[in-house]
């Protein structure tokens, strides 16, 4: 291709709002350009990348047995209705009417339509295992977009779906699509990291993230030195180690222990004592013998509230709250306002504690107003299994004894409190948001930080939506079955971003060769006979060996050739100068090596040159 008749506006300088290098270098280079907050069109340099990250999916997909299909972007409500997923999801679901006034959304994944596309003609045991694909396009109403095409409205997804008649069959496939996505990233020249993950609207039974480290990344992880566990923070199992508790404070009487006390709970005066480390102070007790208790409001259906949960956890840690709605299985959750806590409770912010909280509720819920609690507008089935009231409490507050909470009344606390004998939970489990420093659960060592960007993700999703959308196959004894499903999805935008991220310098981008436009930008100086003839042939001789050159055949000076070479970021760099010809001289775009060779050898060279740049050695 002949830069003259190419459309590839480059800028000197990144637009005020890019941030981050991959916005930064794609907008500068050519590569795309901002329609609107959150939309991007691909340019031609752009598309031929992405086009080429593409290619290397299919390959890989296609070498495991997925076949490829497409599902329209646009679905019908009563799919979503169907699974739940259109009560259940907030405002990022993009929702509009026909003329006929049908309800429509932009979808954001694909799980109901690659359901619906299979419940029509699988209905034996004989069609399983099914494994399908699309590459398509995105949409989600991203509240802040940012970021260029990390974090962008309209985004292209590859999604994969599995179907199997049974567990054994699904963790097979599911391990073959974890290889298939390593080898993606590793031949697009990315090292990623793959972390236990939280299941969240997809829901299912187990999820996996490929990571990629970055600096602007919007994941934190947690890794173990030690071993190889590995999670996003939204999932990761820690232990805390209590911290030194030797004090001459803790002979105070208030102080509690680690065993069990006979003596009945009372009650203590605590005036204007209402956080953890007031009472610390006030008690004299360190903040780990108290039980912090938060009210949450769940939100099952956009804009409608109407159901809540306490949440005890341990003073001296903090809540993750993606593990709470993990639990109660549902997309999001919120603090409750301090008028929802007093409805609820009889009691301001600051007091609130476990002992008589559910009997409060139930008051407060016999004699509710829609001022404080609006009813729920969706469907029985989609609440039905979630009370109106809820108290959970974080494994660590089990582990509790003699603690301190608060009494449901105004400047006073509870001591001697036993859990399990003085309140028990509805649920009890690992709520406990992990942080650089806690023990690692396997081996013991301490886990550190990293930040980083989610570019694919795998799911098993169990009979979730084959079961919701009575998706059913007849097994080999006549007995009707729901199929099990896996999920698999890229982020084919943020993967191209992220290669930018980790693939460049001070000059542009510096694309692994596997996936960049062109392999070769030929630039002939000064735009004379000598030179371009020279030049012209050689873009013969190279294009006729099958190798993809971008000629720079502009009449511009050398200077704006030499910035807009290293700028776009091809691989190789293959000069012809008046100053050095007979001889061609070939610079990696790394600037790591630089070669001369004759006009007569060149295109050989080149050619065996892009060879050994290709091969895994030299990645």
């Amino acid at each position: 291709m002949k830069m003259s008749a190419f459309f590839a506006p480059t800028l000197r300088s990144a637009p005020a709002d890019a941030t981050i290098a991959s916005h930064q270098l794609l907008m500068r280079a050519g590569y795309v350009r901002k329609i609107a907050n959150g939309l991007f069109a691909y340019l031609p340099l752009g598309l031929r990348v992405r086009h080429k990250i593409e290619a290397i999916i299919r390959e890989e997909l296609e070498a495991i047995g997925c076949l490829e299909c497409t599902a329209p972007v646009v679905t019908p409500a009563e799919l979503w209705k169907e699974s739940g997923r259109w009560y259940r999801m907030g405002a990022e679901l993009l929702r509009a009417k026909n003329r006929l006034d049908h309800e429509l959304l932009f979808s954001p994944t694909a799980e109901e339509s690659f359901t619906a596309l299979v419940r029509g003609d699988c209905t034996s045991y004989k069609h399983f295992p099914l494994s399908l694909y699309q590459i398509n396009a995105k949409y989600r109403d991203e509240i802040r977009p940012r970021y260029g095409l990390m974090r962008a409205r309209e985004f292209t997804m590859v999604d994969a779906y599995s179907f199997h008649t049974d567990c054994a069959c699904l963790a097979r496939t599911y391990e073959k699509f974890a290889h298939a996505y390593r080898a993606i990233f590793r031949r697009i020249g990315l090292s990623v990291i793959a972390v236990h993950a939280h299941l969240g609207a997809m829901g299912g039974q187990e999820s996996e993230e490929f990571m990629v480290e970055s600096a602007v990344g919007d994941n934190t992880l947690l890794l173990c030195p030690h071993c190889t566990y590995a999670a996003n923070c939204e999932k990761a199992v820690g232990q805390r180690p209590l911290p030194d508790t030797h004090d001459t404070h803790l002979k105070d009487e208030h102080a509690g222990s680690d065993l069990k006390t006979p003596a009945a709970m009372r009650e203590v005066h605590t005036p204007h004592v209402k956080t953890i480390e007031e009472l610390e102070h006030f008690l004299h007790v360190p903040a780990h013998r108290c039980i912090k208790t938060l009210i949450y409001r769940i939100d099952t259906v956009p804009q409608a509230a109407g159901h809540f949960v306490a949440v005890c956890i341990r003073g001296d840690l903090e809540l993750n709250e993606s593990k709470l709605e993990a639990l109660l299985r549902v997309p999001s959750v919120v603090l409750a306002t301090e008028q929802e806590v007093y409805a609820l409770s009889g009691t301001p912010v600051g007091f609130i504690g476990p002992v008589g909280l559910a009997q409060r509720a139930a008051a407060a819920y016999a004699a509710r107003t829609p001022a404080f609690f609006p009813s729920a507008a969706e469907p029985a089935s989609v609440t039905s299994d979630i009370p109106f009231f809820s108290l959970v409490a974080d494994q660590s507050v089990m582990a509790m004894h003699d603690a301190i909470t608060g009494a449901l009344k105004v400047d006073t606390h509870l001591v001697q409190v036993e859990p399990g004998r003085d309140f028990v939970p509805d649920a009890v489990a690992d709520l406990m948001l992990v942080r650089a420093g806690d023990r690692c659960i396997h081996c013991g060592a301490p886990l550190y930080e990293k930040k980083g960007n989610e570019l694919g993700h795998l799911f098993k999703l169990g009979d979730k939506y084959t079961r919701s959308m009575h998706l059913t196959f007849t097994d080999e004894q006549g007995v009707r079955q729901f199929p099990l499903m896996g999920c698999y999805g890229i982020g084919l935008d943020r993967t191209l971003a992220s290669v930018v991220e980790n693939h460049h310098d001070t000059r542009g981008i510096s694309w692994p060769l596997a996936i960049s436009p062109y392999a070769v930008v030929l630039i002939p100086i000064p735009h004379t006979q000598a030179p371009y003839a020279a030049a012209e042939a050689l873009y013969v001789q190279l294009r006729t060996r099958g190798v993809e050159v971008l000629f720079d055949d502009r009449a511009e000076r050398p200077g704006v050739k030499f910035a807009d070479a290293d700028l776009i970021g091809i691989p190789l760099r293959v000069v012809l100068s008046a100053k050095t010809l007979p001889r061609v001289e070939c610079t990696t775009r790394c600037g790591a090596h630089t070669y001369f060779f004759t006009q007569e050898e060149a295109s050989e060279h080149i050619a065996r040159l892009l060879e050994q740049l290709a091969s895994p050695e030299s990645s």
